[in-house]
Formats: structure tokens, sequence, C-alpha cells
């Protein structure tokens, strides 16, 4: 091939690809847009601005658009990258990691599944955090201050009651505080006994309520007879002192004898055996018993054999 011509080719190759490259960029820049906007709303927020960093999962993904006063709230427009999935219950926390950092807007939670943020939604102000800032502490200080003071009623001398009744308890506070923690572990650790407990509770309860009827009945009943008894002037003292008295008596037996009792009943009874005496006996005396009758029969044919004659 002519040296000429491959130059040339080798060069229109290269403007090609360089056309290429620049195309790729112009489309990247001018074409259809693969962000969207996500809106939260803040009570108040300190230290954010258009270009603070918009992170998730505490790594950088989009940008803050727009940070402007909406009457009570303060409204924060952040871009995202449109394939980047967010929760439909996403909230919205300014992050301070350190002093000097600036800070940034983190959305958690992350998505797993389930319905998504989608176009157009705004995170309101309940789903929305920024930390307290420093004059906004002292002036809660400042408040509690007050109200603990001098002038500030009965709370400042409950805490000083509280003070002086708890001065030289800290050993025995706190040992009941690392009590309690061992009883909480106790009772964690036997959660699924005191669920069948409560079930078995919830059982006797659905019980005594389908029961209701019948107990309603019954408590009628006895005080149908304690009207009639008191009507009839029936003194039950009287038997109830002698009944009393039986059940000690009897629980004071069973006390004492309840082993001999036990005993008693585990023993089995024999079944009588007869002997052989016994039963040659019973044998003669039935042949004893039958042999008078015979005779008194033969005796009674005789005599009215003679009667007849």
């Amino acid at each position: 091939m002519n040296p000429v011509v491959k130059t040339w080719l080798i060069r229109g190759a290269a403007i090609v690809a360089v056309l290429a490259l620049c195309a790729a960029g112009v489309w990247y820049v001018v074409g259809p847009d693969r962000t969207r906007t996500v809106t939260a709303q803040f009570a108040t927020v300190s230290g954010i601005y258009p270009g603070s960093h918009v992170a998730v999962l505490g790594l950088p993904v989009g940008t803050v658009e727009e940070v402007r006063p909406a009457g009570t709230y303060v409204e924060v427009k952040m871009t995202v990258p449109s394939d980047i999935a967010l929760p439909e219950d996403v909230s919205a926390f300014v992050m301070n990691p350190s002093v000097i950092s600036d800070r940034f807007v983190e959305l958690a939670p992350a998505y797993r599944d389930g319905a998504q943020f989608a176009a157009g939604d705004v995170i309101p102000v309940d789903r929305s955090h920024s930390p307290i800032n420093w004059d906004e502490m002292l002036e809660s200080i400042d408040t509690l201050a007050a109200a603990m003071g001098p002038e500030g009623g009965d709370l400042g001398r409950t805490l000083e009651v509280s003070a002086d009744a708890t001065e030289g308890l800290g050993e025995q506070m706190n040992q009941a505080i690392v009590a309690l923690s061992q009883a909480t572990s106790v009772v964690g650790a036997k959660s699924e006994d005191i669920g069948e407990l409560i079930d078995d509770l919830g059982a006797a309860v659905r019980a005594v309520n389908s029961r209701e009827g019948s107990l309603s009945a019954l408590v009628d009943g006895v005080a149908e007879l304690g009207e009639e008894l008191q009507r009839q002037n029936i003194d039950v003292s009287a038997p109830i002192t002698q009944l009393t008295t039986i059940l000690d008596q009897l629980d004071t037996l069973l006390a004492e004898r309840g082993g001999d009792a036990r005993e008693i009943m585990r023993t089995p009874v024999p079944s009588p055996i007869p002997s052989p005496r016994t039963r040659s006996d019973s044998r003669n005396c039935s042949t004893s018993c039958r042999s008078p009758c015979r005779t008194s029969t033969r005796r009674s044919e005789r005599t009215g054999a003679a009667g007849s004659g």
C-alpha cells in the first residue's frame, strides 16, 4: 500500500475517534437528565448550602441544589442519580462528622424492597432531622436553670429534697441498679415462658368469660340461700364449728396414721381358698341333709298306704 494513503487512513481514523468522543461528551452533557430531585422540609437547618453533598450509606451520590425558607420550615432541594432507589419512608439527616468538616445530608435508610420514593414526593418535617446548634443548646440550658432556680417553684425544691434524701446512698443505689439489670436479663431469658404464662392466663380469662352466666347463677343462688337462712333464723355456726373440728381431727389422724393407711391401701387382699377338708365336710353335710329328707318321704308314703287300707 502506498505510504501516503496509509498515512491518510490513520489520520482519518484518529479524527473519527476524536469526533466520536466529543459527540459522546456532548450527549452526556446536553442529553436526557439522569438525575431526579428530592425535596426535604427541615424545622431548622444550618451548615447546609447549595453544593453540599448528599450521601446514602455514607457515600456521596448527589448535591444540594437549593436551600430556601418556606414559612415555618426550611425547604432543601437535592439531586440524586435516577438509578438510586430510595424507600418510600426515607428520612433526611443533617450530619456533622467533625468540627472542621462540612455538613452534608444523609438519606436513610437504604432501599431494600417494597414501595419506593417517587418523583414529586416530599420528605416532611417529622422525617427530617438536624443537629441542635450551640445557641439553641444554651437557650435550653438557660430555660432548665430558670425552672430549677429559687423562683422555679416546686421543681427546684423537689430536686433539693431528693438530693438530700439520696445523699450517701450511692453504693446502695448502684447495687440496686445492677440487681435490676440482672433481673431484667433473667426476665428476658424467660420471655418465652412468660409469653406462655400470659397465653394461659388469657385462656383462663376467656373460660371464665364463657362461664359468666353460670357463675352469676351460682352467686345468686348463694345469695338466696343466705337470705333464706336469715329469714328462717337458722343458726349454722354450730354445725360449721363441729364440721371444722371433725376436719381438724381427720387432718391430725391422716398426719399421724397416713403411712399406715397407705400401706393398707397398697397391700392386696388375698381371696380365700377352701381347703380339702372344708370341701369334704360340705359334701358330708349335704349328704346328711339329704338323708333325713328321704327318710321322712318314705315314712309319709307308708302312712298314706296304711290309711287307705
